[in-house]
């Protein structure tokens, strides 16, 4: 099967206004909500307007494996899972 990879590649006020709704709304349901791959003139317009996850730039991640191992980690291990 092959993998599509897709990048946002256009972000406008209306558009960021809506993720940062969707993130708050998420948060609010305590689920953390985790970024990666933003372009530098994406994370300037979410900056701006607030719409970054709580967690700040420790749930903003350059590569998503990055933000995906960190969500891992952040999963309950099961009883008698002896990884630290």
């Amino acid at each position: 099967m092959r993998r599509i990879r897709r990048r946002v590649t256009a972000l406008d006020t209306t558009g960021a206004i809506v993720l940062k709704d969707a993130i708050a709304k998420l948060e609010h349901h305590h689920i953390t909500v985790l970024m990666s791959g933003l372009r530098d003139d994406h994370r300037r317009r979410l900056t701006a307007i607030g719409a970054l996850p709580s967690g700040g730039a420790r749930h903003i991640f350059e590569h998503t494996p990055d933000a995906i191992a960190h969500a891992r980690n952040c999963l309950p291990r099961p009883v008698g899972d002896a990884r630290q």
